[in-house]
């Protein structure tokens, strides 16, 4: 079957089907974000990073990798992992005063937060266009990807939200069949006090977005045992995130792979010594 798929030229359909479905679900975080649910708004936003990760897999699978589609895959990352991420946060801090960002000099601030990020998000989607490449990019990324950073952002607001205390925790309906696992332990003062900072999470990943951080390509390790890790949280998010339970271990791994960014950049001197190539020459 997947031989006779291989063959057609209708085989492109599948992965930029797949991406389209990217684009329909960052369309529903922004509808949602919209009438005032970022907790539904964020979890579509999530579903996006689920679509972007398949559409790659599936043109590799039916051997249907094109210049269309991956110009479409840097669209759909546009409005899934800038635009999006930009209304969901944009709209919470700016309707919820408790939180601290709802007036004054705080709103102009989160107001260029959120516009430096949506920026942010368009350069590095830019610029790996450009220098997809370039010796190194088989093994890591310059930059950490709009998809790694939506994905960490939309989690930790996701599992902030979930147990802050009230106001910050009670905007939209919760999902009824979700564990909360660090209930035991009464975080609702730590979790208010983190939501009130996130903005500044926010700032960070957008630098982040720009930088030239040695970010390591998920499944490329030559670590037999970190590959497994990558694939087994691959499979793990998928199940939790499709479900929409456990924020909390979708930001663990996310906040863990960046560590082991950090750890790589500073470590591996091989890949600090390749440069990016200039954009403008």
């Amino acid at each position: 079957m997947i031989g006779f798929i291989r063959k057609s030229r209708w085989r492109y359909v599948l992965p930029n089907a797949v991406t389209a479905s990217g684009i329909f679900f960052g369309f529903l975080a922004v509808q949602e974000a919209i009438v005032g649910h970022p907790r539904g708004a964020a979890w579509w936003a999530l579903y996006c990073v689920l679509a972007d990760k398949a559409d790659g897999f599936v043109a590799r699978a039916v051997h249907a990798t094109s210049e269309f589609g991956m110009q479409l895959d840097s669209l759909a990352d546009f409005l899934s992992f800038g635009i999006a991420p930009a209304a969901i946060f944009y709209s919470f801090f700016a309707t919820v005063p408790e939180a601290g960002w709802a007036s004054g000099a705080p709103l102009f601030a989160l107001r260029c937060i959120v516009a430096g990020y949506v920026i942010c998000a368009a350069s590095r989607l830019a610029r790996f266009n450009v220098i997809a490449d370039v010796k190194g990019g088989d093994k890591f990324f310059f930059g950490v990807p709009t998809t790694l950073t939506g994905g960490i952002l939309g989690s930790l607001f996701l599992m902030g939200m979930k147990y802050a205390a009230a106001p910050l925790s009670t905007r939209d309906p919760v999902v009824p069949y979700d564990f909360h696992p660090l209930a035991r332990f009464h975080l609702e003062a730590g979790f208010t006090s983190f939501m009130r900072i996130f903005p500044i999470l926010i700032a960070l990943g957008a630098i982040g977005m720009v930088s030239t951080l040695r970010v390591p390509k998920f499944g490329k390790s030559k670590s037999t045992l970190l590959n497994i890790w990558f694939v087994g949280n691959v499979l793990f998010g998928y199940t939790f995130g499709l479900a929409r339970m456990l924020p909390e271990w979708l930001s663990v791994c996310g906040v863990t792979y960046m560590i082991g960014t950090f750890a790589y950049h500073l470590m591996h001197e091989e890949a600090r010594a390749i440069q990016p190539p200039k954009l403008f020459t």
